[in-house]
């Protein structure tokens, strides 16, 4: 059983304690995990992957996605709401009584994001093969 306790994006560390998603933080898992990192990416990848994280705003990339998202037409208005965690009091997607279909939000949104992945991001390519087989 975990016990989450955080309501905001978290990262896990491996003994399953939250830490506060933060660039920093983000940086400083990389950094520990770089063995494990360059099993599948080269050195190259892992420097993007440092320097991304160290230049541009955790919050950006949501909202890229949001943008895109649109003109892609993969991704319903509840499935973005959803991702970007957008909703009102009683028109939340993970309600008790939602009819919210979530195997369809995950291969929607993973789609969505492995078309913008290929078009905007220049490692993009190797991220998406490596996520196919999670």
């Amino acid at each position: 059983k975990y016990n989450i306790i955080s309501y905001a994006p978290i990262l896990f560390e491996d003994n399953l304690n939250e830490t506060n998603l933060s660039s920093e933080t983000i940086k400083s898992w990389l950094i520990k995990k770089e063995n494990e990192i360059m099993n599948f990416y080269n050195k190259d990848v892992y420097q993007f992957l440092l320097n991304f994280v160290s230049k541009v705003d955790l919050n950006v990339g949501r909202h890229i996605f949001a943008s895109l998202s649109n003109s892609l037409n993969i991704v319903s208005s509840d499935e973005i709401d959803a991702f970007l965690n957008h909703f009102e009091k009683g028109t939340q997607d993970q309600a008790i009584y939602s009819v919210f279909d979530n195997q369809k939000y995950f291969k929607n949104i993973r789609k969505n994001m492995e078309i913008i992945e290929k078009r905007y991001i220049p490692y993009g390519k190797f991220l998406s093969e490596d996520i196919n087989g999670i």
